[in-house]
């Protein structure tokens, strides 16, 4: 059995995901093609990828992650990109590589409903594409996707309604065509809104560190994507061992403090907590934390 995952950093992190819950629950192979940073074009350039799969599970993100497609030779560094863009090496052609528009610029040049109605466009394709192929799909969302990007914040969070598009008849069109219940819930709830309406997985978040915590991951696994897959796989008797391990590692994760997030190479140091300059000391990080995960009982 074959599953693939698509999506961001709310799919692959430094820590265990609802991705990595899935592959050591089951015994399946788990193609983990999320990545931070990823927008909705570049998730569903992944999918484009896919020729055959048992289950596909994506997890859309932000509708402000806007990405163009560059040559190599462009210099990265100059100041026009360096003012304007930020480079994203996550999904990459032998003589081309997509890099994300830095968000102040997309906030002043791109309409909400340019941005809306892409991400809709975006679902959409996919679905299409799934369809077409015949492959079983699962859909989420990293939050809610009406989430003004403009102002996140972690309390009294705005949101953007989108009544005021669907005088549009293509915004309409699109938005009647997406499958809602191909969505494990609704599209104004993700995995963020998961954990702030859980104490439990509030008490155990860094405050330093705002991915959704491992626990958080293991419950939103178990709530809404173990019941689907159950149906395809046996799963393994690991469910109370899974969160034994997810708790005592959010519990110690959410103490570390901002400078211990981070295991930083000799040419590269963090400026962000919710970055690493590059894939190597990502990698490295993972390494790390993930090992720590599997030492608990």
């Amino acid at each position: 059995m074959r599953i693939h995952t698509i999506g961001c950093s709310f799919t692959n992190w430094i820590y265990p995901t609802w991705s990595d819950f899935i592959s050591m629950h089951y015994d399946c192979e788990v193609i983990n093609l999320g990545y931070p940073a990823q927008g909705n074009d570049i998730i569903k350039k992944h999918l484009y990828t896919i020729d055959n799969s048992d289950h596909v599970l994506i997890k859309f993100t932000g509708y402000d992650r806007v990405h163009v497609g560059i040559d190599n030779s462009i210099d990265y560094d100059s100041n026009l990109y360096k003012k304007n863009l930020k480079r994203v090496e996550y999904f990459k052609a032998d003589k081309s590589s997509f890099i994300q528009l830095d968000k102040r610029n997309t906030k002043t040049t791109f309409s909400n409903f340019q941005l809306i109605y892409n991400m809709l466009e975006q679902i959409f394709d996919c679905q299409n594409y799934l369809e077409a192929r015949n492959i079983d799909f699962t859909f989420s969302t990293w939050q809610n996707l009406y989430n003004d990007s403009k102002h996140i914040s972690l309390t009294d969070q705005t949101t953007i309604s989108d009544k005021q598009f669907l005088d549009n008849p293509l915004y309409k069109k699109i938005n009647s065509k997406i499958k809602k219940e191909k969505f494990v819930q609704d599209l104004h709830t993700g995995l963020w809104e998961h954990l702030l309406s859980n104490k439990q997985l509030v008490n155990v978040q860094s405050i330093n560190e705002l991915h959704p915590n491992s626990l958080c991951h293991f419950d939103y696994f178990k709530t809404y994507f173990k019941p689907i897959l159950d149906k395809k796989l046996k799963p393994k008797s690991n469910l109370e061992s899974l969160e034994s391990k997810a708790k005592q590692f959010s519990e110690y994760f959410s103490k570390l403090k901002n400078t211990e997030l981070f295991l930083p190479t000799e040419d590269a140091t963090p400026t962000s907590h919710l970055e690493y300059p590059n894939k190597t000391q990502f990698k490295e990080a993972k390494e790390h934390f993930f090992k720590i995960f599997a030492d608990y009982q």
